[in-house]
């Protein structure tokens, strides 16, 4: 793991990770109703997502190759890990 809550004025990314080359900005998401859930993630807020990846990115000097977003969503003890999201 690279990076945990980056905050910015306009947005925050809960986790920063790199697989292989591979830099992976992660959403993750919780509660007792999937659908809701998956509302939540949608393409308005993958958008600040990427604006906010792009901020992080200033900030931090990484070797990699490729982006890629993904949302890990949680309800109740199962956990779902969507890799590569598109809006």
């Amino acid at each position: 793991m690279i990076a945990r809550n980056f905050r910015w004025r306009y947005g925050e990314i809960d986790m920063v990770a790199m697989k292989g080359k591979t830099l992976v900005f992660v959403e993750v998401k919780g509660g007792n109703d999937p659908s809701k859930i998956r509302q939540k993630m949608d393409s308005s807020k993958l958008r600040k997502i990427q604006f906010t990846a792009h901020r992080f990115l200033k900030f931090h000097r990484l070797d990699f190759e490729n982006i890629r977003y993904d949302f890990i969503e949680i309800v109740g003890k199962k956990i779902v890990h969507h890799e590569g999201i598109h809006p």
